[in-house]
Protein backbone atom coordinates (compact mmCIF):
# COMPACT_ATOMS: atom_id res chain seq x y z
CA UNK A 1 0.00 0.00 0.00
CA UNK A 2 2.81 2.41 0.94
CA UNK A 3 6.36 2.64 -0.32
CA UNK A 4 9.20 1.68 2.06
CA UNK A 5 10.15 5.36 2.47
CA UNK A 6 6.62 6.34 3.53
CA UNK A 7 6.40 3.35 5.88
CA UNK A 8 9.67 4.34 7.49
CA UNK A 9 8.47 7.93 7.92
CA UNK A 10 5.23 6.72 9.52
CA UNK A 11 7.09 4.48 11.97
CA UNK A 12 9.42 7.32 12.98
CA UNK A 13 6.58 9.79 13.61
CA UNK A 14 6.38 10.45 17.38
CA UNK A 15 2.99 9.53 18.83
CA UNK A 16 1.46 11.05 21.95
CA UNK A 17 0.50 8.65 24.77
CA UNK A 18 -1.34 11.21 26.91
CA UNK A 19 -2.52 14.06 24.70
CA UNK A 20 -4.74 12.52 22.02
CA UNK A 21 -5.04 15.62 19.80
CA UNK A 22 -3.11 15.72 16.54
CA UNK A 23 -0.84 18.69 15.86
CA UNK A 24 0.58 20.08 12.65
CA UNK A 25 4.10 21.51 12.64
CA UNK A 26 6.37 23.04 10.00
CA UNK A 27 9.55 20.92 9.70
CA UNK A 28 11.62 23.77 8.23
CA UNK A 29 11.72 25.55 11.62
CA UNK A 30 12.79 24.18 14.97
CA UNK A 31 9.70 25.48 16.76
CA UNK A 32 7.41 24.04 14.06
CA UNK A 33 5.83 27.41 13.20
CA UNK A 34 5.48 28.33 9.51
CA UNK A 35 6.97 31.59 8.22
CA UNK A 36 7.10 33.14 4.74
CA UNK A 37 10.90 33.11 4.78
CA UNK A 38 11.25 29.40 5.50
CA UNK A 39 8.45 28.65 3.05
CA UNK A 40 10.33 30.50 0.29
CA UNK A 41 13.57 28.62 0.88
CA UNK A 42 11.75 25.29 1.12
CA UNK A 43 10.01 25.96 -2.22
CA UNK A 44 13.28 27.07 -3.79
CA UNK A 45 15.05 23.93 -2.66
CA UNK A 46 12.27 21.70 -3.95
CA UNK A 47 12.27 23.56 -7.29
CA UNK A 48 16.03 23.03 -7.70
CA UNK A 49 15.82 19.38 -6.64
CA UNK A 50 13.44 18.72 -9.54
CA UNK A 51 16.11 19.64 -12.08
CA UNK A 52 15.35 23.32 -12.51
CA UNK A 53 18.12 25.86 -12.08
CA UNK A 54 21.74 24.97 -11.35
CA UNK A 55 22.23 24.07 -7.67
CA UNK A 56 25.58 22.40 -8.34
CA UNK A 57 27.41 25.74 -8.33
CA UNK A 58 25.97 26.84 -5.00
CA UNK A 59 26.61 23.38 -3.54
CA UNK A 60 30.25 23.55 -4.62
CA UNK A 61 30.63 27.01 -3.07
CA UNK A 62 29.00 25.75 0.11
CA UNK A 63 31.45 22.85 0.28
CA UNK A 64 34.35 25.23 -0.32
CA UNK A 65 33.18 27.47 2.50
CA UNK A 66 33.08 24.49 4.86
CA UNK A 67 36.69 23.72 3.98
CA UNK A 68 37.73 27.35 4.43
CA UNK A 69 36.01 27.48 7.80
CA UNK A 70 38.02 24.47 9.02
CA UNK A 71 41.38 26.04 8.09
CA UNK A 72 43.75 26.99 10.91
CA UNK A 73 44.11 30.63 9.85
CA UNK A 74 42.89 33.94 11.31
CA UNK A 75 39.29 34.91 10.61
CA UNK A 76 40.33 37.78 8.32
CA UNK A 77 42.07 35.29 6.02
CA UNK A 78 38.99 33.06 5.94
CA UNK A 79 36.86 36.06 5.01
CA UNK A 80 39.30 37.11 2.29
CA UNK A 81 39.41 33.60 0.79
CA UNK A 82 35.60 33.54 0.67
CA UNK A 83 35.57 36.91 -1.11
CA UNK A 84 38.23 35.73 -3.57
CA UNK A 85 36.22 32.57 -4.30
CA UNK A 86 33.19 34.77 -5.10
CA UNK A 87 35.28 37.28 -7.11
CA UNK A 88 34.40 40.26 -4.95
CA UNK A 89 37.90 41.48 -4.04
CA UNK A 90 38.82 45.02 -5.26
CA UNK A 91 41.09 44.10 -8.18
CA UNK A 92 41.30 46.47 -11.16
CA UNK A 93 38.90 44.50 -13.35
CA UNK A 94 36.14 44.68 -10.71
CA UNK A 95 36.87 48.35 -9.96
CA UNK A 96 36.82 49.15 -13.66
CA UNK A 97 33.37 47.57 -14.05
CA UNK A 98 32.11 49.89 -11.32
CA UNK A 99 33.88 52.88 -12.92
CA UNK A 100 36.20 53.33 -9.98
CA UNK A 101 39.47 52.44 -11.75
CA UNK A 102 40.56 54.03 -15.02
CA UNK A 103 41.93 50.79 -16.45
CA UNK A 104 41.50 47.07 -15.78
CA UNK A 105 45.20 46.39 -16.53
CA UNK A 106 47.46 45.10 -13.76
CA UNK A 107 49.58 47.94 -12.37
CA UNK A 108 52.45 45.59 -11.49
CA UNK A 109 53.10 43.70 -14.73
CA UNK A 110 51.18 46.18 -16.98
CA UNK A 111 50.49 43.35 -19.44
CA UNK A 112 47.21 41.66 -18.60
CA UNK A 113 43.84 42.43 -17.09
CA UNK A 114 44.01 42.19 -13.31
CA UNK A 115 41.40 39.64 -12.32
CA UNK A 116 41.27 37.88 -8.98
CA UNK A 117 43.07 34.90 -10.50
CA UNK A 118 45.74 37.11 -12.06
CA UNK A 119 46.41 39.12 -8.89
CA UNK A 120 46.66 36.11 -6.60
CA UNK A 121 47.92 33.28 -8.84
CA UNK A 122 49.06 34.18 -12.38
CA UNK A 123 50.95 37.49 -12.28
CA UNK A 124 54.68 37.06 -12.95
CA UNK A 125 55.80 37.91 -9.45
CA UNK A 126 53.02 35.83 -7.77
CA UNK A 127 54.03 32.77 -9.81
CA UNK A 128 57.57 33.25 -8.48
CA UNK A 129 56.20 33.33 -4.93
CA UNK A 130 54.19 30.13 -5.48
CA UNK A 131 57.23 28.45 -7.01
CA UNK A 132 59.46 29.32 -4.04
CA UNK A 133 56.93 28.39 -1.34
CA UNK A 134 56.59 24.91 0.17
CA UNK A 135 52.89 24.60 -0.69
CA UNK A 136 53.68 22.14 -3.51
CA UNK A 137 51.23 23.77 -5.91
CA UNK A 138 52.25 26.02 -8.84
CA UNK A 139 49.27 27.65 -10.60
CA UNK A 140 49.34 27.97 -14.40
CA UNK A 141 46.96 29.31 -17.00
CA UNK A 142 46.00 25.71 -17.84
CA UNK A 143 45.07 24.79 -14.25
CA UNK A 144 43.42 28.07 -13.22
CA UNK A 145 40.05 29.22 -14.51
CA UNK A 146 38.41 30.52 -11.32
CA UNK A 147 40.07 30.99 -7.96
CA UNK A 148 37.36 29.06 -6.09
CA UNK A 149 37.54 26.05 -8.39
CA UNK A 150 41.34 26.02 -8.28
CA UNK A 151 41.40 26.26 -4.50
CA UNK A 152 38.86 23.43 -4.13
CA UNK A 153 40.93 21.26 -6.49
CA UNK A 154 44.06 21.85 -4.40
CA UNK A 155 42.16 20.96 -1.21
CA UNK A 156 40.91 17.73 -2.73
CA UNK A 157 44.43 16.77 -3.86
CA UNK A 158 45.85 17.36 -0.39
CA UNK A 159 43.05 15.33 1.19
CA UNK A 160 43.60 12.47 -1.26
CA UNK A 161 47.17 12.17 0.02
CA UNK A 162 45.93 12.25 3.63
CA UNK A 163 48.09 12.44 6.72
CA UNK A 164 47.77 14.03 10.13
CA UNK A 165 48.88 17.48 8.93
CA UNK A 166 46.57 17.76 5.92
CA UNK A 167 44.57 20.61 7.45
CA UNK A 168 47.72 22.60 8.11
CA UNK A 169 49.02 21.97 4.59
CA UNK A 170 45.78 23.48 3.33
CA UNK A 171 46.15 26.37 5.77
CA UNK A 172 49.62 27.21 4.41
CA UNK A 173 47.96 28.16 1.11
CA UNK A 174 45.70 30.59 2.94
CA UNK A 175 48.63 32.36 4.63
CA UNK A 176 50.49 32.72 1.31
CA UNK A 177 47.42 34.04 -0.54
CA UNK A 178 46.95 36.64 2.19
CA UNK A 179 50.56 37.83 2.06
CA UNK A 180 50.47 37.98 -1.75
CA UNK A 181 47.44 40.26 -1.52
CA UNK A 182 49.13 42.46 1.10
CA UNK A 183 52.29 42.74 -1.02
CA UNK A 184 50.19 43.69 -4.05
CA UNK A 185 48.45 46.46 -2.06
CA UNK A 186 51.74 47.79 -0.72
CA UNK A 187 53.05 48.08 -4.29
CA UNK A 188 49.90 49.68 -5.70
CA UNK A 189 49.15 52.14 -2.90
CA UNK A 190 52.53 52.70 -1.20
CA UNK A 191 54.91 52.07 -4.12
CA UNK A 192 56.98 49.56 -2.16
CA UNK A 193 59.23 47.23 -4.12
CA UNK A 194 58.08 43.65 -4.59
CA UNK A 195 60.26 40.79 -3.37
CA UNK A 196 58.68 37.31 -3.65
CA UNK A 197 61.13 35.82 -1.13
CA UNK A 198 60.10 38.37 1.49
CA UNK A 199 56.46 37.57 0.82
CA UNK A 200 57.17 33.89 1.47
CA UNK A 201 59.06 34.69 4.68
CA UNK A 202 56.26 36.90 6.01
CA UNK A 203 53.73 34.13 5.29
CA UNK A 204 55.88 31.63 7.21
CA UNK A 205 56.33 34.05 10.12
CA UNK A 206 52.61 34.70 10.36
CA UNK A 207 51.88 30.98 10.10
CA UNK A 208 54.33 30.03 12.87
CA UNK A 209 53.14 32.77 15.20
CA UNK A 210 49.46 31.99 14.73
CA UNK A 211 49.90 28.24 15.14
CA UNK A 212 52.03 28.69 18.26
CA UNK A 213 49.30 30.78 19.88
CA UNK A 214 46.59 28.38 18.66
CA UNK A 215 48.43 25.37 20.12
CA UNK A 216 48.71 27.12 23.49
CA UNK A 217 44.99 27.87 23.46
CA UNK A 218 44.19 24.27 22.55
CA UNK A 219 46.35 22.98 25.40
CA UNK A 220 44.67 25.40 27.79
CA UNK A 221 41.21 24.29 26.67
CA UNK A 222 42.19 20.63 27.05
CA UNK A 223 43.36 21.29 30.61
CA UNK A 224 40.14 23.13 31.38
CA UNK A 225 38.09 20.26 29.93
CA UNK A 226 40.05 17.72 31.97
CA UNK A 227 39.58 19.82 35.09
CA UNK A 228 35.86 20.09 34.37
CA UNK A 229 35.60 16.35 33.77
CA UNK A 230 37.26 15.73 37.13
CA UNK A 231 34.95 18.15 38.90
CA UNK A 232 31.63 17.17 37.27
CA UNK A 233 30.21 14.04 38.85
CA UNK A 234 26.86 12.42 39.35
CA UNK A 235 24.98 14.41 41.96
CA UNK A 236 22.89 12.41 44.45
CA UNK A 237 19.32 13.52 45.14
CA UNK A 238 18.14 14.69 48.58
CA UNK A 239 17.80 12.02 51.25
CA UNK A 240 14.12 11.21 50.66
CA UNK A 241 14.19 11.58 46.86
CA UNK A 242 14.93 9.24 43.95
CA UNK A 243 16.85 10.34 40.86
CA UNK A 244 16.17 8.93 37.39
CA UNK A 245 19.00 9.53 34.94
CA UNK A 246 17.90 9.19 31.33
CA UNK A 247 19.73 9.09 28.01
CA UNK A 248 19.36 7.87 24.42
CA UNK A 249 21.77 6.34 21.94
CA UNK A 250 20.69 7.14 18.37
CA UNK A 251 22.04 6.32 14.90
CA UNK A 252 21.01 8.96 12.43
CA UNK A 253 21.68 6.88 9.31
CA UNK A 254 19.26 4.12 10.36
CA UNK A 255 16.87 6.09 12.56
CA UNK A 256 17.14 3.43 15.25
CA UNK A 257 18.46 3.60 18.78
CA UNK A 258 17.84 2.81 22.42
CA UNK A 259 16.77 4.68 25.55
CA UNK A 260 17.80 4.04 29.13
CA UNK A 261 16.32 5.04 32.50
CA UNK A 262 18.25 4.38 35.73
CA UNK A 263 16.63 5.07 39.12
CA UNK A 264 19.02 5.53 42.06
CA UNK A 265 18.79 6.63 45.66
CA UNK A 266 20.95 9.24 47.37
CA UNK A 267 23.72 6.67 47.93
CA UNK A 268 24.00 5.77 44.25
CA UNK A 269 22.35 2.36 44.58
CA UNK A 270 20.34 1.24 41.54
CA UNK A 271 16.69 0.78 42.45
CA UNK A 272 15.31 0.17 38.97
CA UNK A 273 16.61 0.11 35.41
CA UNK A 274 14.81 0.28 32.07
CA UNK A 275 16.02 0.00 28.47
CA UNK A 276 14.09 -0.04 25.22
CA UNK A 277 14.71 0.06 21.48
CA UNK A 278 13.22 2.98 19.55
CA UNK A 279 12.82 4.46 16.08
CA UNK A 280 12.97 8.24 15.80
CA UNK A 281 13.68 11.13 13.45
CA UNK A 282 16.48 12.75 15.45
CA UNK A 283 18.49 12.73 18.66
CA UNK A 284 16.12 15.32 20.11
CA UNK A 285 13.13 13.01 19.69
CA UNK A 286 15.08 10.08 21.15
CA UNK A 287 16.08 12.07 24.26
CA UNK A 288 12.49 13.25 24.71
CA UNK A 289 11.27 9.63 24.52
CA UNK A 290 13.67 8.69 27.34
CA UNK A 291 12.37 11.50 29.59
CA UNK A 292 8.75 10.57 28.90
CA UNK A 293 9.45 6.91 29.69
CA UNK A 294 10.98 7.86 33.05
CA UNK A 295 7.85 9.83 33.97
CA UNK A 296 5.53 7.02 32.85
CA UNK A 297 7.42 4.50 35.04
CA UNK A 298 7.30 6.89 38.01
CA UNK A 299 3.55 7.31 37.52
CA UNK A 300 2.87 3.57 37.21
CA UNK A 301 4.89 2.76 40.33
CA UNK A 302 3.40 5.66 42.36
CA UNK A 303 6.79 7.23 43.03
CA UNK A 304 6.23 10.50 44.86
CA UNK A 305 9.58 12.30 44.98
CA UNK A 306 11.44 11.70 41.73
CA UNK A 307 13.99 13.92 40.01
CA UNK A 308 14.46 13.31 36.26
CA UNK A 309 17.92 14.22 35.00
CA UNK A 310 19.03 14.44 31.34
CA UNK A 311 22.13 15.75 29.55
CA UNK A 312 20.12 17.29 26.65
CA UNK A 313 19.96 20.97 27.49
CA UNK A 314 17.68 21.91 24.58
CA UNK A 315 14.98 19.48 25.69
CA UNK A 316 15.18 20.55 29.34
CA UNK A 317 14.94 24.24 28.43
CA UNK A 318 11.98 23.59 26.11
CA UNK A 319 10.12 21.67 28.84
CA UNK A 320 10.72 24.26 31.55
CA UNK A 321 10.01 27.30 29.36
CA UNK A 322 7.13 25.54 27.56
CA UNK A 323 8.60 26.53 24.20
CA UNK A 324 7.81 24.16 21.30
CA UNK A 325 10.23 21.95 19.42
CA UNK A 326 8.37 20.93 16.29
CA UNK A 327 9.84 17.49 15.67
CA UNK A 328 9.30 16.42 19.31
CA UNK A 329 6.11 18.41 19.93
CA UNK A 330 3.90 15.42 20.80
CA UNK A 331 6.46 13.96 23.21
CA UNK A 332 7.12 17.27 24.97
CA UNK A 333 3.38 17.85 25.43
CA UNK A 334 3.13 14.43 27.09
CA UNK A 335 6.05 15.30 29.39
CA UNK A 336 4.49 18.62 30.40
CA UNK A 337 1.13 16.99 31.12
CA UNK A 338 2.77 14.27 33.23
CA UNK A 339 4.72 16.87 35.21
CA UNK A 340 1.52 18.84 35.88
CA UNK A 341 -0.33 15.73 37.04
CA UNK A 342 2.57 14.61 39.23
CA UNK A 343 3.58 17.61 41.39
CA UNK A 344 6.20 15.60 43.27
CA UNK A 345 8.36 15.29 40.17
CA UNK A 346 11.17 17.55 39.03
CA UNK A 347 13.39 17.75 35.97
CA UNK A 348 16.93 19.03 35.67
CA UNK A 349 19.96 19.10 33.38
CA UNK A 350 23.46 17.72 33.94
CA UNK A 351 26.58 17.65 31.74
CA UNK A 352 27.46 14.38 30.01
CA UNK A 353 30.08 13.67 32.72
CA UNK A 354 27.27 13.59 35.30
CA UNK A 355 25.18 11.19 33.21
CA UNK A 356 27.76 8.54 32.32
CA UNK A 357 25.82 5.57 33.68
CA UNK A 358 22.63 6.21 31.69
CA UNK A 359 24.67 6.94 28.56
CA UNK A 360 26.59 3.68 28.87
CA UNK A 361 23.43 1.67 29.52
CA UNK A 362 21.70 3.15 26.44
CA UNK A 363 24.72 2.45 24.26
CA UNK A 364 25.07 -1.14 25.42
CA UNK A 365 21.31 -1.69 24.99
CA UNK A 366 21.44 -0.52 21.37
CA UNK A 367 24.37 -2.86 20.71
CA UNK A 368 22.46 -5.75 22.32
CA UNK A 369 25.06 -6.35 25.03
CA UNK A 370 22.73 -6.18 28.06
CA UNK A 371 20.86 -9.11 29.56
CA UNK A 372 17.36 -8.78 30.99
CA UNK A 373 18.42 -8.39 34.64
CA UNK A 374 21.36 -6.04 34.02
CA UNK A 375 20.26 -3.74 36.85
CA UNK A 376 20.62 -6.60 39.36
CA UNK A 377 23.81 -8.02 37.83
CA UNK A 378 25.47 -5.12 35.99
CA UNK A 379 28.27 -5.82 33.46
CA UNK A 380 31.84 -4.94 34.39
CA UNK A 381 31.97 -1.55 32.61
CA UNK A 382 28.70 -0.43 34.20
CA UNK A 383 29.95 -1.61 37.60
CA UNK A 384 33.07 0.49 37.16
CA UNK A 385 31.02 3.62 36.46
CA UNK A 386 28.78 2.89 39.45
CA UNK A 387 31.82 2.41 41.68
CA UNK A 388 33.39 5.72 40.62
CA UNK A 389 30.15 7.62 41.13
CA UNK A 390 29.53 5.97 44.48
CA UNK A 391 33.01 7.07 45.59
CA UNK A 392 32.22 10.62 44.54
CA UNK A 393 29.03 10.50 46.62
CA UNK A 394 30.97 9.22 49.64
CA UNK A 395 33.65 11.88 49.29
CA UNK A 396 31.09 14.67 48.88
CA UNK A 397 28.94 13.65 51.85
CA UNK A 398 27.83 16.21 54.40
CA UNK A 399 30.20 18.66 56.08
CA UNK A 400 32.80 17.15 58.46
CA UNK A 401 31.49 16.45 61.93
CA UNK A 402 33.42 17.55 64.95
CA UNK A 403 34.70 14.68 67.05
CA UNK A 404 35.98 16.61 70.07
CA UNK A 405 39.57 16.74 68.88
CA UNK A 406 39.16 19.72 66.57
CA UNK A 407 39.33 17.50 63.46
CA UNK A 408 36.54 16.56 61.11
CA UNK A 409 35.84 12.87 60.76
CA UNK A 410 36.56 13.00 57.03
CA UNK A 411 39.88 14.80 57.29
CA UNK A 412 43.36 13.32 57.10
CA UNK A 413 46.30 15.09 58.77
CA UNK A 414 50.04 14.58 58.46
CA UNK A 415 52.54 15.85 60.97
CA UNK A 416 56.28 15.95 60.50
CA UNK A 417 58.33 15.41 63.63
CA UNK A 418 62.06 15.83 63.98
CA UNK A 419 64.06 13.95 66.60
CA UNK A 420 66.63 16.02 68.48
CA UNK A 421 69.11 13.22 69.12
CA UNK A 422 69.33 9.45 69.27
CA UNK A 423 69.69 9.37 73.09
CA UNK A 424 66.93 11.82 74.03
CA UNK A 425 63.20 11.11 74.13
CA UNK A 426 62.30 14.68 73.20
CA UNK A 427 60.69 15.81 69.97
CA UNK A 428 60.03 19.16 68.37
CA UNK A 429 57.54 20.28 65.76
CA UNK A 430 58.87 21.13 62.34
CA UNK A 431 56.40 23.70 61.03
CA UNK A 432 56.10 27.44 60.38
CA UNK A 433 52.63 27.66 61.87
CA UNK A 434 51.94 25.81 65.13
CA UNK A 435 48.81 27.71 66.04
CA UNK A 436 46.43 25.46 64.06
CA UNK A 437 47.98 22.35 65.60
CA UNK A 438 47.65 23.77 69.11
CA UNK A 439 43.97 24.56 68.46
CA UNK A 440 43.38 21.03 67.14
CA UNK A 441 44.89 19.46 70.27
CA UNK A 442 43.36 21.81 72.83
CA UNK A 443 42.20 18.83 74.94
CA UNK A 444 45.72 17.37 75.06
CA UNK A 445 46.79 19.13 78.26
CA UNK A 446 50.20 17.45 78.74
CA UNK A 447 51.48 18.20 75.19
CA UNK A 448 55.01 19.58 75.65
CA UNK A 449 57.23 21.02 72.92
CA UNK A 450 60.93 21.74 72.89
CA UNK A 451 62.92 23.93 70.57
CA UNK A 452 61.60 26.49 68.09
CA UNK A 453 58.11 25.60 66.86
CA UNK A 454 58.64 24.61 63.24
CA UNK A 455 56.51 22.29 61.19
CA UNK A 456 57.04 20.72 57.80
CA UNK A 457 54.31 18.74 56.02
CA UNK A 458 55.63 15.70 54.20
CA UNK A 459 53.13 15.08 51.34
CA UNK A 460 55.03 12.15 49.90
CA UNK A 461 54.35 9.82 52.82
CA UNK A 462 51.35 7.48 52.62
CA UNK A 463 48.44 7.72 55.06
CA UNK A 464 48.34 5.06 57.78
CA UNK A 465 45.79 4.04 60.34
CA UNK A 466 45.87 5.55 63.80
CA UNK A 467 47.47 2.66 65.64
CA UNK A 468 50.81 2.34 67.36
CA UNK A 469 52.56 1.79 64.06
CA UNK A 470 51.61 5.31 63.04
CA UNK A 471 54.85 6.62 64.57
CA UNK A 472 57.70 5.07 62.67
CA UNK A 473 61.25 6.25 62.26
CA UNK A 474 62.64 6.27 58.71
CA UNK A 475 66.22 5.01 58.81
CA UNK A 476 66.93 6.29 55.27
CA UNK A 477 66.40 9.95 56.14
CA UNK A 478 69.60 11.43 57.43
CA UNK A 479 68.08 14.17 59.57
CA UNK A 480 65.66 11.81 61.27
CA UNK A 481 62.44 13.25 59.79
CA UNK A 482 59.46 11.21 60.95
CA UNK A 483 55.94 11.45 59.52
CA UNK A 484 52.81 10.78 61.56
CA UNK A 485 49.64 10.38 59.49
CA UNK A 486 46.19 9.64 60.90
CA UNK A 487 42.97 9.24 58.88
CA UNK A 488 40.25 10.29 61.33
CA UNK A 489 37.59 9.40 58.77
CA UNK A 490 38.07 5.69 59.43
CA UNK A 491 38.41 5.71 63.23
CA UNK A 492 35.93 5.30 66.03
CA UNK A 493 35.84 7.52 69.10
CA UNK A 494 37.83 4.92 71.09
CA UNK A 495 40.50 4.76 68.38
CA UNK A 496 40.79 8.55 68.29
CA UNK A 497 41.25 8.65 72.08
CA UNK A 498 43.96 6.01 71.79
CA UNK A 499 45.69 8.03 69.09
CA UNK A 500 45.65 11.17 71.20
CA UNK A 501 47.22 9.20 74.04
CA UNK A 502 49.87 8.04 71.60
CA UNK A 503 50.59 11.67 70.72
CA UNK A 504 50.95 12.50 74.41
CA UNK A 505 53.58 9.79 74.77
CA UNK A 506 55.46 10.86 71.64
CA UNK A 507 55.52 14.55 72.55
CA UNK A 508 56.44 14.05 76.22
CA UNK A 509 59.93 15.31 77.05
Amino acid sequence: MFSPEICDAIIRTPISFVNREDNLYWPAREDGIYTIKTGYFAAKGEFQSRGHGNPSTSDARRELWKEIWKMEVPSKIKSFLWKAAHDIVPVNSNLYKKRIAESPICQICTKEVETTEHALLLCEWTRAAWFGADCQCIPTTETVTEFGDWFMTIIQKIKSVGGEEENRRISKIGFLVWEIWKTRNQKVYQQQEINPSWTIKRAKLMKNLFWRIADKQINLKEKQVQRTMREVRWRPPPADWIKANVDAFFKRNTGKGAIAVVYRDNRGKILLGFTGLIQANSVTVAEALAIRQALIIANNLFMEKVLIESDNLKIIQAIKSKSPIGEALAIIQDIQLLLEQLPGRGITWTPREGNLLAHKVAKEAELGNLHSNWSMQPPLEILRIMHNETLSVTQSDSDPKEDGTGFGVNQTHKFGLKKKSENERSWRWVNDDLKAIRESFKETKDLKLQGPPKFQQDEDEEDVDGDEDAVDEDEDIADGLITVSIDFGTLSDEDISADLELFRVCFAC
